[in-house]
C-alpha cells in the first residue's frame, strides 16, 4: 500500500475555458466558437489539457461564467484520462463550477466549485435557479448577473446536503471584487468577509507581498480592526483566471497557482484544507518540500501481535490510533529497534517486551530519507540483537555515527515521566536545542582536557626529574667529600709512586749489568768456537808452512781477544759497583725513597682511606663529572617542562571558561526557543511563554555529591569519617562564593588553609596530603571534572502566576509532562516519535497548548505519535492518520489517510469517541 496521507497538489481553482468563447482570447490556438465542429472542440480540449500538464497542474477548477462552457467541460472530463496517458502524468482532478456575479452593490463575483462526482446537470440547474436560465446567461456577448444575493448563493452552494460545494470570493480587490469600494459599500464588504461560511478568497500574489492593511484583514492579526476581524483567518488562493493557453493580455494557464495539501482530491478535502489553511495552503512557486530528514516508511512482517504491514509516513504529522492491544505502541518501539544501538533490555522492561514479539523469521525495517534526498534502509537484526544498514555498498566502519546523525528522538510515556522526575535527564534535550555551537565547545573542551592531562603528566615527569636531580646533587656532594679526602693523600701517593719508579730504576741496574756480562760471556764462547781450521790434507796442496802459521796466528788472536774482554768486563763491573752499592749515598737514597711509602700509609690512616681503595677513588673525579653532566641535562629538561607548564594554569582557566560558555550558550538557546511563536504565551503577555527554563551553572548538587563520594578515601580516618560532610560544606560554600566552580574554591583552600572555613581547617593537612601526595592523579582528574548544570522548568498559570517547578516539586505529574512535552516538540528538526504524549495531561492543555505547538512544528520536523486523544489527529490536522484494529489477537490496518478521508473520520469516531452515536449523545448533553 502506498502513502495515502496528505500530499501537496498544484492547483488552479479559477480557470476559464475556450467554452466561454465570449471572453477567451481570440488569438489563442484553442479558441472555438458556437459553430465549431466536434473535431475542433476535441482539438481545443486536447490543447487545453496538455497545457495544464505542461505547467504541472494536478487540480483545476473550471469556472466559466454562468456555466456557459458546460459542453466544453464535458469534453475536458471525457478526454482527461487519454491525454494524461499521452503526457505520462496522472489525470487532472477537475472541480466543475462557475463564476457568478451576485446582485449586490454594482455586482460582486464569486467562484462556486463542486466535487468531481457532482452531476453537471445539477450544477446547470443550480445556475438556472439563480435566474440565469440556460439560454439567457449571456446578452449581446455580455455575461448577465444573477438575481440572487450573497446569502442565497452561500446557502444554495455550501449548505446542500446532496452535492455541497465551496464558494470563493473572486479577485476581491479588482473589478467586481468583494473588497473593492467602487463595487460594494463598506457595510456589505464587512458583512460578506466576516461571514464564517466564506472559507476562501482569491489573491493576486503571495499574501506577504500585499499591503499591510490587507494582510491584517486576511490574517486576522491581533491588531486587525475589530469590525473586520474573523474568528480564524480566511484561506487565500492564487489562480490564473485563464483566458489563454499562453501569456497574453489576460490571465493564462500557468500564470498563478496554489499548492494545497489534501489526501483526497474531493470538495470535502478542499473544504478541510481551507479550514486548516495555515498548514495546508502555500503560495510558494515551487512545491513545499520538507528539507528535514524523515522516516518514509516502516515494513513489519512476522511479528507476534501485528499483521504484516507497511506504513508510509508523512514528512509532517502522523498519528497512529487504535484500541488497546492493537499494536500502536509496538510500531513506535520497532522504529527504536531499527535506529538505536545499545538498547539494554535487562534495564528496560519495555524493550525486553518488544523484543519478545520478534523471532528469527520476523523482519522490521525502516526506509529513511535524508534532508538531501538520499535514501537509506535500516533493519533490526533479530539474531544479532542490533540494527543494521542495508543500503550501503561502500562499507560501514561505524554504524553508530550514521544512526546518531539521523537524530531521531523516541520517547515512551514512561520516559517522559522519568525526565519530569529526574531533571539531569533534561540535559540531552537542552544540548540538542543548543545545537552545533555547543558541540563545537564540547569538542574544544575534550581537546583542552586532553592537553591539560598531557601537561599534568609532564608535571609528574617534572617532579620525577626534580627528585632525580636532587639525588644526583646529593651524590655529587658525597663524591666530592670522597674526592677531597683523596686529594689530601694524592700528593703523598704521587711521591710514593715517584719513589717506587726511582727504586725500580735503581733495582734494575744490577740485573742490567749482569745481563751485559752474560752477553759478553756468550760472545767469548762464540769467538772461541768460531776460529776457522783448514783440513790437514789441504795444507800440503800449496805453501803448507803458510797455512800452519795462519792457524797459529788466528788462535792466538782469539785468545788475546777473550782476555781483553775479561779485563774490560771486570773493569765495567767494578765501575758499576762503585756507582751503586759501594757509593756512599746509595743507602741514604734508598732510605729516603722508602720513607715516601711510609708517609703515604700515614696519610691514608689520617684520612680514613684504605690504601687498596685508592685505585677506586681515582675514578671519583670522573664520576663527579658524569653526574654533573647529567644534572645539566636534567636542568635543560626541567627548564623546558617548566616553560610548557606555564600553559597549565591558563589551560585550566580556559577549561573553566569553556564550562561557563557552555552554560551561557544553553541559556541563550533556550531563551531563543521559548521566544518562538510556537510556544504558548501567558494571556496578555505576548513575549512571555508559559514555561521558563532556568539553567544554574554547575548547580546539580546530586551530581557533585556523586563525584565527591566516588573519590577513594579511608573511611577509618577522621577525615574519611567526615568525608561526606566535607563535600557538602565545600559545595554549599561554593554556591555562596564568587568562584566559577567548586574545584577552584577547593584548590584555594588546599593552598591557603587560612581561607578555609573554621570548621574544616582541622582537615586541611589530611586533605592536602590525600590529594597532593597520596593521590595526585585523583586530584588532577577531579579538577577536570565538570559538575552538571541544574535544569529547572517553571510553569506559569494563564494569569501569569507561578504554578511551580520541577526542582521545587510544586507541579503535578501532568504539569511536569506539559513542560517536558513543550520542549520536546519545540526543539530541533529531526523526527520525534512519542507514545501517547497526552497521558497525564488535561484536555485543556492538549487543545490550547499542545495542539498549537504541533501544528507549528510539524512544518519543520516529522512528528509520529501513538495516541488515543482525538484532539491530536483532528485539531492537530494530522497529515497521516493510521488506524489499527484487532483481529484474532493481531493488530491490522483498518484505514489510513488524512482527516479529509471519510473512512479515516469514521475510524476516529469509532476508536476515539466510542462511535458517532456516542459522540452525538455527549454533544447533546454538553449543549442541552
Amino acid at each position: 500500500m502506498s502513502y495515502l496521507g496528505m500530499q501537496w497538489f498544484k492547483c488552479d481553482l479559477q480557470m476559464q475555458t475556450p467554452g466561454d468563447h465570449y471572453n477567451w482570447s481570440h488569438n489563442c490556438d484553442a479558441r472555438v466558437n458556437g459553430n465549431s465542429t466536434r473535431e475542433e472542440l476535441i482539438h481545443s480540449v486536447d490543447l487545453y489539457l496538455k497545457r495544464c500538464h505542461e505547467v504541472g497542474l494536478d487540480i483545476i477548477g473550471v469556472t466559466d461564467h454562468n456555466f456557459i462552457g458546460r459542453e466544453y467541460l464535458e469534453l475536458l472530463i471525457n478526454r482527461n484520462n487519454r491525454i494524461s496517458v499521452e503526457c505520462g502524468r496522472n489525470p487532472l482532478t477537475i472541480f466543475p463550477g462557475f463564476e457568478i456575479e451576485v446582485s449586490q452593490g454594482l455586482g460582486v463575483h464569486l467562484l462556486c466549485l463542486f466535487d468531481p462526482s457532482t452531476p453537471l446537470d445539477y450544477i446547470d440547474e443550480l445556475v438556472s435557479s439563480f435566474g440565469l436560465f440556460k439560454h439567457s446567461r449571456v446578452e449581446n456577448g455580455n455575461i448577465l448577473p444573477a438575481n440572487s444575493s450573497f446569502e442565497e448563493i452561500m446557502i444554495a452552494v455550501q449548505e446542500n446536503n446532496d452535492f455541497p460545494g465551496i464558494v470563493i470570493a473572486a479577485h476581491p480587490q479588482a473589478e467586481s471584487g468583494m473588497l473593492n469600494d467602487r463595487f460594494l459599500t463598506d457595510h456589505f464588504q464587512r458583512r460578506m468577509f466576516t461571514d464564517s461560511r466564506l472559507l476562501a478568497v482569491e489573491i493576486p500574489k503571495p499574501i506577504n507581498t500585499l499591503s499591510n492593511g490587507i494582510q491584517k484583514i486576511l490574517l486576522s492579526s491581533p491588531d486587525c480592526n475589530r469590525e473586520w476581524k474573523r474568528e480564524s483567518p480566511i484561506a487565500t488562493v492564487m489562480s490564473s483566471d485563464a483566458y489563454s493557453l499562453y501569456e497574453g493580455d489576460k490571465g493564462y494557464i500557468g500564470k498563478r497557482h496554489t499548492w494545497i495539501q489534501m489526501s483526497n482530491k474531493t470538495i470535502s478535502a478542499l473544504l478541510q484544507s481551507f479550514i486548516d489553511n495555515k498548514s495546508r495552503i502555500s503560495h510558494e512557486y515551487e512545491k513545499p518540500i520538507p528539507r528535514h530528514g524523515k522516516i518514509k516508511k516502516i515494513d513489519i512482517s512476522n511479528a507476534a501481535f501485528l499483521e504484516d504491514q507497511t506504513i508510509h509516513f508523512s514528512p509532517n504529522f502522523n498519528c497512529i490510533i487504535g484500541g488497546r492491544g492493537s499494536g500502536k505502541s509496538s510500531i513506535l518501539e520497532y522504529i527504536r529497534l531499527c535506529t538505536k544501538e545499545d538498547l539494554d533490555s535487562e534495564q528496560n522492561e519495555q524493550i525486553k517486551r518488544i523484543k519478545r514479539t520478534l523471532t528469527e523469521e520476523s523482519e522490521v525495517k525502516i526506509t529513511w530519507e535524508h534532508d538531501n534526498g538520499l535514501i537509506d534502509e535500516f533493519k533490526y537484526e533479530v539474531s544479532e540483537n542490533k540494527p543494521n544498514i542495508l543500503s550501503r555498498d561502500d562499507g560501514v566502519t561505524d554504524l553508530s555515527t550514521i544512526l546518531n546523525s539521523l537524530g531521531i528522538q523516541i520517547y515512551s510515556q514512561r520516559e517522559i515521566t522519568y525526565m519530569a522526575q529526574v531533571t539531569p535527564s533534561l540535559m540531552p534535550i537542552i544540548d540538542r536545542i543548543t545545537g552545533e555551537e555547543l558541540k563545537r565547545l564540547v569538542e574544544k573542551e575534550t581537546v583542552l582536557r586532553e592537553e591539560i592531562r598531557v601537561l599534568q603528566q609532564k608535571e609528574t615527569v617534572l617532579k620525577r626529574l626534580e627528585s632525580e636531580k636532587r639525588e644526583l646533587v646529593q651524590e655529587c656532594i658525597e663524591l666530592s667529600r670522597q674526592w677531597k679526602a683523596f686529594v689530601v693523600v694524592q700528593e703523598e701517593n704521587n711521591k710514593k709512586i715517584t719513589a717506587e719508579k726511582i727504586k725500580k730504576y735503581l733495582n734494575s741496574i744490577k740485573p742490567s749489568t749482569d745481563e751485559i756480562i752474560k752477553l759478553f760471556d756468550d760472545v767469548k764462547s762464540k769467538i772461541q768456537d768460531n776460529t776457522p781450521v783448514l783440513e790437514s790434507t789441504l795444507k800440503s796442496f800449496v805453501e803448507e808452512d803458510y797455512f800452519s802459521q795462519l792457524e797459529v796466528g788466528l788462535e792466538k788472536a782469539s785468545i788475546e781477544l777473550r782476555a781483553e774482554i775479561d779485563k774490560a768486563l771486570l773493569n765495567y763491573n767494578h765501575k758499576i759497583m762503585e756507582l751503586t752499592f759501594k757509593h756512599k749515598k746509595w743507602i741514604e737514597v734508598n732510605r729516603k725513597l722508602d720513607g715516601f711509602e711510609e708517609d703515604f700509609i700515614k696519610a691514608c690512616k689520617e684520612q680514613q682511606i684504605k690504601p687498596e681503595d685508592l685505585e677506586r677513588l681515582i675514578s671519583v673525579e670522573e664520576q663527579i663529572s658524569i653526574k654533573e653532566e647529567s644534572i645539566k641535562e636534567k636542568d635543560i629538561h626541567i627548564s623546558a617542562i617548566n616553560e610548557e607548564l606555564k600553559l597549565l594554569s591558563s589551560n585550566i582557566n580556559d577549561l573553566y571558561q569553556l564550562w561557563n560558555s557552555q552554560t551561557d550558550l544553553r541559556k541563550v538557546a533556550i531563551s531563543e526557543l521559548l521566544s518562538n511563536e510556537a510556544i504558548p504565551k501567558i494571556s496578555g503577555m505576548q513575549n512571555q511563554s508559559f514555561i521558563q527554563v532556568d539553567i544554574n551553572s554547575m548547580g546539580d548538587a546530586n551530581h557533585f555529591n556523586s563525584i565527591w563520594m566516588g573519590i577513594s578515601h579511608d573511611g577509618r580516618s577522621r577525615m574519611g569519617r567526615n568525608w561526606e560532610d566535607i563535600g557538602k560544606a565545600l559545595y554549599e560554600y561554593y554556591l555562596g562564593s564568587d568562584q566559577s566552580n567548586p574545584w577552584k574554591l577547593f584548590a584555594k583552600w588546599l593552598d591557603k588553609p587560612e581561607e578555609m572555613p573554621t570548621e574544616l581547617q582541622e582537615f586541611h593537612e589530611s586533605l592536602k596530603r590525600h590529594f597532593y601526595e597520596d593521590y595526585p592523579e585523583v586530584y588532577n582528574e577531579l579538577i577536570l571534572t565538570r559538575v552538571d548544570d541544574l535544569i529547572d522548568i517553571i510553569l506559569f498559570r494563564n494569569d501569569g502566576s507561578r504554578a511551580g517547578s520541577l526542582v521545587d516539586n510544586g507541579l503535578s505529574d501532568g504539569q511536569k509532562n506539559t513542560a517536558i512535552l513543550t520542549l520536546l516538540f519545540s526543539e530541533g528538526n529531526s523526527p520525534i516519535v512519542i507514545d501517547q504524549p497526552e497521558d497525564e495531561l488535561d484536555s485543556d492543555f492538549i487543545y490550547n497548548e499542545l495542539v498549537p505547538i504541533i501544528r507549528k512544528m510539524k512544518m519543520n520536523r516529522q512528528i509520529i505519535v501513538a495516541t488515543h486523544n482525538a484532539n491530536l489527529p483532528v485539531n492537530g490536522d494530522s497529515e497521516l492518520i493510521y488506524a489499527l484494529s484487532t483481529d484474532l489477537g493481531k493488530g491490522k490496518i483498518r484505514t489510513n489517510g488524512g482527516i479529509d478521508n471519510p473512512n479515516v473520520r469514521q475510524a476516529i469516531l469509532d476508536i476515539m469517541e466510542g462511535s458517532e452515536e456516542a459522540f452525538r449523545r455527549r454533544k447533546e448533553k454538553y449543549y442541552s
